[in-house]
């Protein structure tokens, strides 16, 4: 079976789909359009066959193989709630959804024990995390949904703050901690994006850092005081280029603070897909055994 062109978010697509039962439905839980949500259950369909799923009384209904594959899928999230070995450090609790727990979390947990920094994950459902029905008041970090995050009653936002948002145009790699302590403004353009003025400008705040590595992103957030994190995904590669070389500070002694990823654009790791795409053969083959 070819599976190289199957990407988590694809796969995420479909166990989504079969959860609600429609593509309308699951459109609106990804927050993307139906046509994309149509794309990536054609792809999976092709990839895996027409018989993962079926149509009963207008509802998108797994067959036995489609299950078999959700609950592939749900063991990936599923190891995003592994904690790791007891340790004298620190232990950091926490929140994000199922769609980032699939994404990241897998490699994320194991950087953390390579480091040995102590973690304990609780993973919502996307839909329960955008309605935040949970305490929230134990965790020391929170990631989800941009526009969801922002409402949850954790850290009081300051008024005298600046923005710090960095691009494939901008000196990033040469800037030094000082130099992002002290920025008043550091933009991606000659003008702001709509994404910037609607979502970042309304909310006043520390330091913000645009970027969609999770270490780098951890690294920043260890290093600089009252900051408030945010992702753009075009940025990824570029990001991920530039940390294979630089240091990265493993320090996580940071008071609490929030990380903000947006899911808008289309995400894809292609270590984590490598991962799965392993993982599923492997499983394939003990199942014929």
């Amino acid at each position: 079976m070819d599976i190289s062109s199957v990407t988590l978010n694809n796969l995420y697509v479909f166990k989504a789909v079969i959860e609600v039962g429609s593509v309308s439905e699951a459109a609106k839980l990804l927050n993307k359009n139906q046509s994309t949500v149509s794309a990536a259950l054609r792809l999976i369909r092709k990839t895996f066959g027409d018989d993962v799923m079926q149509i009963q009384d207008g509802r998108c209904v797994a067959t036995a193989k489609g299950l078999q594959l959700c609950s592939y899928i749900g063991h990936i999230v599923a190891l995003a709630k592994h904690s790791s070995a007891q340790s004298e450090k620190k232990c950091y609790k926490v929140l994000t959804s199922d769609f980032f727990a699939l994404l990241y979390m897998p490699e994320f947990i194991e950087a953390c024990k390579v480091h040995d920094i102590e973690i304990e994950m609780e993973v919502l459902k996307l839909k329960d995390l955008n309605k935040a029905q949970c305490d929230v008041s134990q965790f020391d970090l929170f990631i989800g949904m941009e526009d969801r995050v922002l409402s949850i009653p954790t850290q009081p936002l300051m008024e005298t703050q600046s923005v710090v948002i960095t691009s494939q145009q901008s000196d990033f790699d040469k800037m030094t901690l000082v130099d992002y302590l002290q920025a008043k403004h550091i933009t991606m353009h000659d003008k702001e994006t709509p994404y910037i003025r609607q979502t970042i400008g309304h909310h006043p705040r520390s330091k913000v850092v645009l970027s969609n590595s999770i270490l780098t992103s951890m690294s920043l957030l260890s290093s600089m005081p009252n900051t408030v994190m945010s992702t753009e995904h075009h940025l990824y590669e570029y990001y991920r280029d530039i940390f294979k070389l630089k240091r990265v500070n493993f320090d996580f002694a940071f008071e609490k603070k929030l990380v903000f990823y947006s899911w808008r654009k289309t995400v894809h790791s292609e270590e984590l897909a490598r991962f799965f795409m392993q993982w599923w053969e492997e499983r394939l083959l003990l199942d014929q055994v």
